[in-house]
This record gives structure tokens, sequence and C-alpha cells, in this order.
């Protein structure tokens, strides 16, 4: 049995322990951490948005890249999980209706956790970017909040590019000379003629991202060419865990699968399918619609059909 000296000095102990370690987390913990109590975020999207402003809405972008209106993203990184719980994305594109769901592909390789990214909006300063970058900067509407500008007056930027390989390099002359297309982007690898348009996109840590409106080079009814840019930057990166394709695909058969509306090459109405036959599987981020000031961009899993419907499953596991 111990005595009451050795009971004392083991609680002055523990005590003095404690102490140190509380001391020590406050040294480390990033200004504006959330108290243990609030370590998870409410899945309300309202609250979670106001959350996220409340915390991280001192972080903004750097200048822009030279001759362009975006800012290189520059993230600064969060421990773990640093974003709490939070809702899946909901936002649904053309629906794609079918009796059954078949795989013809071997599932991929994944890692057992990835980034979940914090993107945020420009302040009003950035007009002052735009007007300064682009070409009859009067002819444009610009929005900072939604980190988006899009051609809306005066006139065509030219005549639209005639589908080729040829097209997309067309594309990329007209963008860079509006300022539009930074250094870090690349041909979106799904693209529809169709559509009569020509995106582009980034990647995050080598994975596609794909986003509401972003930036592309569009088709107009007379033969001309307009354009349209949306870029959020990204200011903060925390890593979640992630569920492995396996069980990404029994979601899919669960009938889980979502459609979303990104520029990701999916047909633009709606779909329907004897059969759903996957043909590609693949990791990508999705940057939704602009809700708020700050929102989060996860990854999800792409299922993708050889017609381009896509079936997204969150990747995200908590």
């Amino acid at each position: 049995m111990l005595g009451p000296h050795t009971t004392r000095e083991a609680c002055e102990r523990r005590l003095l322990g404690a102490a140190i370690a509380l001391l020590l987390a406050s040294c480390v913990a990033l200004p504006g951490s959330p108290p243990a109590s609030a370590s998870a975020a409410t899945p309300n999207p309202s609250a979670l948005r106001a959350t996220l402003e409340a915390r991280f809405g001192t972080l903004a972008p750097g200048p822009a890249y030279p001759g362009t209106v975006w800012s290189p993203d520059a993230p600064i990184t969060l421990e773990p999980r640093a974003f709490g719980t939070f809702p899946s994305d909901r936002q649904p594109g053309p629906v794609v209706s079918f009796d059954r769901v078949r795989l013809a592909t071997a599932l991929p390789t994944a890692p057992a956790n990835a980034s979940v990214a914090l993107v945020g909006s420009y302040d009003e300063s950035w007009k002052a970017t735009v007007a300064r970058v682009v070409p009859d900067s009067g002819d444009w509407t610009v929005v900072p909040l939604y980190a988006s500008l899009s051609k809306s007056t005066g006139s065509s930027l030219g005549p639209m590019p005639t589908w080729s390989a040829e097209s997309i390099d067309a594309a990329r002359a007209v963008l860079a000379r509006v300022g539009l297309l930074a250094p870090d982007m690349e041909p979106s690898p799904h693209q529809r003629a169709a559509a009569r348009a020509i995106t582009f996109i980034r990647r995050l840590e080598g994975l596609p991202v794909y986003t509401n409106k972003g930036v592309a080079l569009t088709g107009l009814a007379d033969g001309g060419t307009s354009a349209i840019g949306r870029r959020r930057p990204i200011l903060a990166l925390s890593r979640y865990p992630i569920r492995t394709p396996a069980d990404a695909w029994a979601a899919v058969q669960r009938g889980e699968g979502r459609t979303m509306g990104v520029d990701d090459g999916a047909p633009a109405t709606p779909v329907t399918l004897p059969e759903f036959v996957v043909t590609s599987v693949e990791l990508v981020y999705l940057e939704v619609e602009v809700l708020g000031p700050r929102e989060l961009m996860q990854p999800y899993y792409a299922f993708r059909e050889a017609g381009g419907s896509v079936l997204y499953v969150p990747a995200v596991v908590f």
C-alpha cells in the first residue's frame, strides 16, 4: 500500500505533468484553433461556413501570377482533421438513371489519407488586379467572393476554334492573352465537344480539380468566343482518412453514387442507361458551387462510364 506522502507526491507529479502538457499545447496550437470541446465542427452547412470564417477569416491569397488574375496557391498545413466533421457536398448535376451497375475495370490503389482543402475568396481589391490585367476590363463581370470573372459585354474574343487537337492550343492562347490561364493549369482530360467549351483545370497533390464553372473558353451562337473563370485560392490543407476504392465501389452498388454539376466532361442533360458500366475509377477533387467566403474542397472517387457520365462518392471517412 502507498503511504500518504507517496500518494501526495504522485498527485503532485500528475498535476505538474498536466500543467506542462497544457502549456506545450498552448505553444504549438494554431491561432484560432477551437477548444477541445469544439474539435468537431457541426455538420450543419451554415454553421460550418460560419466556423470556417471565424477561424480562418484572416487567411488571404497573395499577389497574382505575373500577367494573370490568379494568385499562386500557398496553403498552410494544419493538424490532421483540423476542420472537424463536415457534410458531404450536395450539388446534383444531371441525373443518371440505370437498372444495374457493373465494374469493367480494376480498382486503383489509393492512399490511406488525403488532404481536404480550405478554399477562399478575393477581397474587393481584386477588381483592381483584374482591371490591370484583363484587356477591356469594363466588358467583364468580376465577383471577388466567387473568385470569378466572365465576359459579359463587348465584342467576341475571336472565333471559336474548330474542335480538333489544335483547338486546345488556340484556346490556351486566348485565355492566356486575357490573363485567365495560370501557369499551373492544364487542359481538362475530359473535354466535351458538344458543350462548345474548352476547359482548363489545376491539380492538388497530383489529383485533378473539377470546378463548378471553371476556367474555359466558350463558344457563342454567332461563332465567336467568350470566357469564364473561377479559381478559388487554396488557403489551408488538413489530412483526413479516406475510404478504400473497394469501400467506394460498395457505396456505388448501394446506390450512393451521385452526379455533380462540375466541369468534368459529363453530359449536361439527364442520361438513361440500361446498365452503368464503370470503365475508369479515379480520385479527384470537386470545387462546387460557392456559398460563402471560406469553404472546404473534398476528395471524391469518380466512377465513369464510356459515355462520360460520372458517379461520385465522397472519399473522406470520419
